[in-house]
């Protein structure tokens, strides 16, 4: 997801500058949703892998309405988040992936999924 947000800034955002102005709002509205949805779909979530997964679907929504912002404030956001949640020495909170290793497996624990 990280890549595609990194595509978007980089290449798409640089291309296709009309186009971005053009549907920039109905973006930034499908990022809202993304957001509300990923959120809610996690909260429900009965295994912990899922949860981490519907999370960083929310999380990557933030990016794209910073980038959608084309501001130098939302760009720098949308860049830091994306090198936040990254497995970088420096961050404060365990990775996406730190996480799905710890998370347990159904071969590990007792019992099985639904």
């Amino acid at each position: 997801m990280k890549l595609g947000a990194y595509g978007a800034l980089r290449v798409a955002m640089t291309l296709f500058p009309l186009g971005l102005a053009y549907w920039r709002n109905y973006i930034a509205l499908l990022a809202v949703i993304g957001i509300v949805y990923g959120a809610m779909v996690a909260l429900v979530q009965k295994d912990f892998k899922f949860v981490i997964g519907y999370s960083s679907v929310s999380h990557m929504g933030f990016v794209l309405l910073g980038l959608m912002t084309i501001t130098t404030i939302g760009l720098s956001g949308a860049v830091l988040q994306c090198s936040r949640t990254a497995s970088s020495p420096d961050s404060s909170s365990p990775s996406s992936a730190a996480w799905f290793m710890t998370a347990p497996t159904p071969a590990t624990s007792r019992c099985s999924r639904p």
